[in-house]
Protein backbone atom coordinates (compact mmCIF):
# COMPACT_ATOMS: atom_id res chain seq x y z
CA UNK A 1 0.00 0.00 0.00
CA UNK A 2 1.56 3.70 -0.69
CA UNK A 3 1.39 5.87 1.84
CA UNK A 4 1.35 9.51 0.90
CA UNK A 5 4.19 11.81 1.22
CA UNK A 6 4.02 15.39 2.63
CA UNK A 7 6.24 17.77 0.79
CA UNK A 8 7.29 20.97 3.24
CA UNK A 9 8.57 22.44 0.34
CA UNK A 10 5.42 23.44 -1.84
CA UNK A 11 4.10 25.73 1.00
CA UNK A 12 7.17 27.46 0.77
CA UNK A 13 6.80 27.95 -2.56
CA UNK A 14 3.76 29.11 -2.99
CA UNK A 15 4.37 31.41 -0.22
CA UNK A 16 7.66 32.85 -2.83
CA UNK A 17 5.51 33.10 -5.53
CA UNK A 18 2.68 35.14 -3.47
CA UNK A 19 5.67 37.41 -2.28
CA UNK A 20 6.71 38.09 -5.56
CA UNK A 21 3.08 38.99 -6.65
CA UNK A 22 3.07 41.37 -3.86
CA UNK A 23 6.59 43.26 -5.35
CA UNK A 24 5.19 43.18 -8.48
CA UNK A 25 1.82 44.92 -7.69
CA UNK A 26 3.72 47.29 -5.12
CA UNK A 27 6.22 47.70 -8.32
CA UNK A 28 3.87 48.44 -10.79
CA UNK A 29 1.84 50.24 -8.50
CA UNK A 30 4.95 52.91 -8.05
CA UNK A 31 5.98 52.82 -11.52
CA UNK A 32 2.01 54.07 -12.50
CA UNK A 33 2.46 56.77 -10.39
CA UNK A 34 5.65 58.16 -11.00
CA UNK A 35 4.43 57.54 -14.77
CA UNK A 36 0.88 59.44 -13.96
CA UNK A 37 2.70 62.31 -11.77
CA UNK A 38 5.19 62.97 -14.74
CA UNK A 39 2.76 62.33 -17.68
CA UNK A 40 2.01 65.53 -19.43
CA UNK A 41 -1.64 66.31 -19.93
CA UNK A 42 -3.45 65.49 -22.58
CA UNK A 43 -5.08 68.16 -25.50
CA UNK A 44 -8.28 68.09 -23.46
CA UNK A 45 -7.53 68.19 -20.29
CA UNK A 46 -9.00 70.49 -17.53
CA UNK A 47 -5.74 72.77 -17.51
CA UNK A 48 -5.15 72.41 -20.85
CA UNK A 49 -8.35 73.87 -21.50
CA UNK A 50 -8.80 76.64 -19.49
CA UNK A 51 -5.38 77.81 -20.88
CA UNK A 52 -7.00 78.04 -23.75
CA UNK A 53 -10.24 79.30 -23.31
CA UNK A 54 -8.39 82.32 -21.57
CA UNK A 55 -6.57 82.90 -24.05
CA UNK A 56 -8.97 83.21 -26.31
CA UNK A 57 -10.56 85.32 -23.89
CA UNK A 58 -7.99 88.08 -23.94
CA UNK A 59 -7.73 87.62 -27.68
CA UNK A 60 -11.67 89.07 -27.15
CA UNK A 61 -10.63 91.69 -24.65
CA UNK A 62 -8.01 93.20 -26.84
CA UNK A 63 -9.87 94.38 -29.14
CA UNK A 64 -12.25 96.52 -27.04
CA UNK A 65 -10.92 96.83 -23.46
CA UNK A 66 -14.27 98.44 -22.67
CA UNK A 67 -16.20 95.45 -22.94
CA UNK A 68 -15.97 92.50 -20.66
CA UNK A 69 -16.22 88.99 -22.99
CA UNK A 70 -18.17 85.80 -22.08
CA UNK A 71 -15.63 83.11 -20.87
CA UNK A 72 -14.80 81.28 -24.51
CA UNK A 73 -15.96 77.96 -24.60
CA UNK A 74 -13.43 74.44 -26.01
CA UNK A 75 -15.80 72.99 -28.17
CA UNK A 76 -13.57 69.91 -29.62
CA UNK A 77 -10.30 68.89 -29.83
CA UNK A 78 -7.79 66.38 -31.74
CA UNK A 79 -4.34 65.34 -31.25
CA UNK A 80 -1.88 65.60 -34.09
CA UNK A 81 0.59 63.42 -31.92
CA UNK A 82 2.54 62.79 -28.79
CA UNK A 83 5.62 62.86 -28.81
CA UNK A 84 6.62 60.83 -25.72
CA UNK A 85 10.22 60.77 -25.73
CA UNK A 86 10.09 64.93 -25.62
CA UNK A 87 6.93 64.58 -23.71
CA UNK A 88 4.91 66.73 -25.63
CA UNK A 89 1.64 66.78 -27.45
CA UNK A 90 0.67 68.42 -30.85
CA UNK A 91 -3.39 69.62 -30.24
CA UNK A 92 -5.79 71.14 -32.60
CA UNK A 93 -9.15 72.88 -30.83
CA UNK A 94 -12.44 74.10 -31.91
CA UNK A 95 -13.18 77.48 -29.90
CA UNK A 96 -16.26 79.32 -29.39
CA UNK A 97 -15.16 83.04 -28.92
CA UNK A 98 -18.12 85.17 -29.02
CA UNK A 99 -20.38 84.57 -32.28
CA UNK A 100 -17.35 83.07 -34.02
CA UNK A 101 -16.03 79.63 -34.00
CA UNK A 102 -11.99 79.74 -34.17
CA UNK A 103 -9.62 76.87 -34.52
CA UNK A 104 -6.52 76.84 -32.39
CA UNK A 105 -3.21 74.65 -32.80
CA UNK A 106 -1.03 74.38 -29.77
CA UNK A 107 1.40 72.22 -27.85
CA UNK A 108 1.39 71.16 -24.57
CA UNK A 109 4.85 70.28 -23.06
CA UNK A 110 6.95 70.29 -19.64
CA UNK A 111 8.26 72.89 -17.69
CA UNK A 112 10.77 71.53 -15.74
CA UNK A 113 12.51 73.16 -12.56
CA UNK A 114 9.37 75.51 -12.06
CA UNK A 115 6.39 74.97 -10.19
CA UNK A 116 4.00 74.63 -13.15
CA UNK A 117 4.85 71.52 -14.71
CA UNK A 118 3.52 71.97 -18.25
CA UNK A 119 2.59 74.93 -20.57
CA UNK A 120 0.50 75.54 -23.34
CA UNK A 121 1.75 77.53 -26.27
CA UNK A 122 -0.13 78.45 -29.58
CA UNK A 123 1.55 77.60 -32.52
CA UNK A 124 0.55 77.82 -36.34
CA UNK A 125 -1.57 74.80 -37.78
CA UNK A 126 1.15 73.60 -40.55
CA UNK A 127 4.15 74.00 -38.13
CA UNK A 128 2.22 71.37 -35.33
CA UNK A 129 1.26 69.61 -38.53
CA UNK A 130 4.82 68.91 -39.84
CA UNK A 131 6.20 68.29 -36.10
CA UNK A 132 3.90 66.12 -34.55
CA UNK A 133 2.61 64.52 -37.58
CA UNK A 134 5.53 62.58 -38.11
CA UNK A 135 6.85 60.63 -35.18
CA UNK A 136 9.18 57.95 -35.38
CA UNK A 137 8.67 54.38 -33.32
CA UNK A 138 10.44 55.79 -30.05
CA UNK A 139 7.88 58.70 -29.86
CA UNK A 140 10.49 61.65 -30.72
CA UNK A 141 10.03 63.75 -33.89
CA UNK A 142 10.67 61.98 -37.34
CA UNK A 143 12.27 65.60 -38.65
CA UNK A 144 15.50 64.95 -37.81
CA UNK A 145 17.92 67.48 -40.24
CA UNK A 146 20.26 64.47 -40.79
CA UNK A 147 23.62 64.67 -40.47
CA UNK A 148 23.32 68.30 -38.82
CA UNK A 149 20.61 67.02 -36.49
CA UNK A 150 17.50 68.85 -35.38
CA UNK A 151 19.31 70.96 -32.83
CA UNK A 152 22.01 72.11 -34.47
CA UNK A 153 20.21 73.15 -37.26
CA UNK A 154 17.82 75.46 -34.82
CA UNK A 155 21.00 77.00 -32.89
CA UNK A 156 22.57 78.07 -36.16
CA UNK A 157 19.47 79.46 -37.63
CA UNK A 158 18.53 81.86 -34.42
CA UNK A 159 21.92 83.00 -34.66
CA UNK A 160 21.89 83.97 -38.15
CA UNK A 161 18.17 85.20 -37.98
CA UNK A 162 16.72 86.19 -34.39
CA UNK A 163 19.21 89.60 -34.58
CA UNK A 164 19.00 91.18 -37.64
CA UNK A 165 15.38 90.18 -38.15
CA UNK A 166 14.11 91.72 -34.99
CA UNK A 167 16.22 94.74 -35.83
CA UNK A 168 14.98 95.80 -39.10
CA UNK A 169 11.49 93.95 -38.91
CA UNK A 170 10.34 94.16 -35.49
CA UNK A 171 9.69 90.28 -35.48
CA UNK A 172 11.87 87.03 -34.12
CA UNK A 173 11.92 83.58 -34.94
CA UNK A 174 9.06 81.68 -32.44
CA UNK A 175 9.61 78.03 -33.87
CA UNK A 176 12.27 76.14 -36.24
CA UNK A 177 11.02 73.09 -37.46
CA UNK A 178 13.71 71.00 -40.26
CA UNK A 179 11.53 69.38 -42.85
CA UNK A 180 13.37 66.22 -42.88
CA UNK A 181 17.00 65.10 -44.26
CA UNK A 182 19.72 67.30 -45.65
CA UNK A 183 21.57 66.96 -48.25
CA UNK A 184 25.05 67.41 -49.53
CA UNK A 185 25.77 70.16 -51.44
CA UNK A 186 29.90 70.47 -50.65
CA UNK A 187 31.41 67.26 -50.12
CA UNK A 188 30.30 66.32 -46.37
CA UNK A 189 30.99 70.12 -45.34
CA UNK A 190 28.03 71.72 -46.38
CA UNK A 191 24.32 70.27 -46.17
CA UNK A 192 21.33 71.98 -47.63
CA UNK A 193 18.50 71.66 -45.38
CA UNK A 194 14.42 72.28 -46.15
CA UNK A 195 13.37 74.20 -42.63
CA UNK A 196 10.43 75.78 -41.90
CA UNK A 197 10.15 79.14 -40.10
CA UNK A 198 7.13 80.53 -37.83
CA UNK A 199 7.55 84.03 -36.93
CA UNK A 200 6.20 86.33 -34.14
CA UNK A 201 5.65 89.84 -34.43
CA UNK A 202 6.12 92.29 -31.92
CA UNK A 203 2.86 94.30 -30.56
CA UNK A 204 2.36 98.21 -31.64
CA UNK A 205 0.64 100.67 -30.61
CA UNK A 206 -1.23 98.67 -28.59
CA UNK A 207 -2.06 95.74 -31.25
CA UNK A 208 -1.92 92.16 -30.80
CA UNK A 209 1.01 89.77 -31.76
CA UNK A 210 1.04 87.97 -34.54
CA UNK A 211 2.79 85.12 -36.22
CA UNK A 212 3.28 83.83 -39.64
CA UNK A 213 4.57 80.67 -41.35
CA UNK A 214 7.57 80.27 -43.95
CA UNK A 215 9.56 77.76 -45.90
CA UNK A 216 12.77 78.04 -47.44
CA UNK A 217 16.36 75.94 -48.13
CA UNK A 218 18.81 77.09 -46.04
CA UNK A 219 22.59 75.91 -46.65
CA UNK A 220 25.01 75.14 -43.00
CA UNK A 221 28.40 74.78 -43.19
CA UNK A 222 30.84 72.85 -40.64
CA UNK A 223 34.30 74.90 -39.55
CA UNK A 224 36.43 73.23 -37.73
CA UNK A 225 37.01 74.52 -34.14
CA UNK A 226 40.31 74.77 -31.88
CA UNK A 227 42.29 71.91 -31.31
CA UNK A 228 40.41 69.31 -29.13
CA UNK A 229 37.45 70.54 -30.21
CA UNK A 230 34.05 69.55 -31.99
CA UNK A 231 33.52 71.07 -35.40
CA UNK A 232 30.51 73.31 -35.30
CA UNK A 233 27.32 73.88 -37.76
CA UNK A 234 27.10 77.53 -39.38
CA UNK A 235 24.43 79.24 -41.19
CA UNK A 236 26.02 79.65 -44.28
CA UNK A 237 26.86 83.84 -45.72
CA UNK A 238 23.85 84.40 -47.81
CA UNK A 239 21.45 82.93 -44.89
CA UNK A 240 19.38 86.05 -44.62
CA UNK A 241 19.10 86.84 -47.97
CA UNK A 242 17.27 83.36 -48.56
CA UNK A 243 14.77 84.38 -45.49
CA UNK A 244 13.56 87.44 -46.81
CA UNK A 245 13.19 86.38 -49.88
CA UNK A 246 11.51 83.41 -48.01
CA UNK A 247 9.37 86.21 -47.18
CA UNK A 248 8.74 87.96 -50.61
CA UNK A 249 7.16 84.64 -51.82
CA UNK A 250 5.52 84.27 -48.40
CA UNK A 251 3.48 87.45 -48.75
CA UNK A 252 3.00 86.56 -52.62
CA UNK A 253 1.26 83.35 -51.88
CA UNK A 254 -0.57 84.56 -49.27
CA UNK A 255 0.22 82.46 -46.66
CA UNK A 256 -1.53 82.52 -43.79
CA UNK A 257 -0.83 84.81 -40.37
CA UNK A 258 -2.58 84.68 -37.72
CA UNK A 259 -3.44 86.18 -34.20
CA UNK A 260 -1.41 84.34 -31.85
CA UNK A 261 -1.84 84.81 -27.69
CA UNK A 262 1.61 84.31 -25.75
CA UNK A 263 2.51 81.37 -24.12
CA UNK A 264 0.43 80.72 -21.58
CA UNK A 265 0.15 78.23 -18.28
CA UNK A 266 -1.76 75.58 -16.85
Amino acid sequence: MNKSISTPAAPRYFARLKKIAVYTAVLGGAYFLFDWYNAIPSCASGPVRESIEFSAWHALRAMDENVVPALPKMLKTEQIGHASARRERGCVATVRAGEELQSYAYIVSPRDGRKVKFEVTEAHHLLVAARFGNLDRDGDFGNKAEPIGRDNVQRALRAALDAPNLFTTGSSISQVEPLGACRAVGGGQRYACNVMLQLGNLPRNGARASFGILQAEFTFERTSGREGEQPQWHAAGDTYGRYLRAVHEARKTALPVKPAPASVSG
